[in-house]
């Protein structure tokens, strides 16, 4: 696993997976409000969210 870092604050920005190099996972909320970003596709550990978080889509896959 890859992970890369912001090199002025040290938050997460994208985790790359050795057995899937071509698909990154893009820590979203580091971007909220800045940028448009494209749709998720998945959403891991949704099943497990606080109350108080929003559900991303009924057509997004959900991954725990």
């Amino acid at each position: 696993m890859i992970r890369t870092m912001c090199s002025e604050c040290g938050s997460p920005v994208v985790v790359i997976e050795h057995s899937a190099p071509e698909t990154r996972c893009l820590q979203y909320g580091l971007f909220a409000g800045e940028v448009e970003l494209p749709k998720p596709k998945l959403e891991m550990f949704a099943s497990r969210m606080c109350v108080w978080e929003k559900k991303v889509g009924e057509d997004v896959r959900e991954r725990d």
